[in-house]
């Protein structure tokens, strides 16, 4: 961590921004591994939840992606 406390009032840094988001993240993944210790058994459930979760945020995204381009691309504009 940089000091932050210095830069109070100052716009922020692209450097300041990783820093956060990387803080960030290793906070997350301290937590995630933290449950995957005491949950052994369902690490194949949350597998296949992150999986299956994936396939629905791309599907969705395709369909999102579809409905702008139907948008952007008709011939009549409202």
């Amino acid at each position: 961590m940089n000091n932050r406390k210095y830069n109070n009032g100052r716009r922020q840094t692209r450097l300041d921004r990783i820093e956060r988001k990387c803080d960030r993240i290793i906070s997350e993944l301290a937590v995630i591994r933290q449950q995957l210790t005491y949950r052994t058994d369902d690490i194949d459930g949350a597998i296949e939840r992150m999986h299956r979760n994936a396939r629905r945020m791309r599907a969705e995204a395709h369909r999102n992606a579809r409905f702008l381009h139907k948008v952007f691309h008709s011939k009549t504009l409202e």
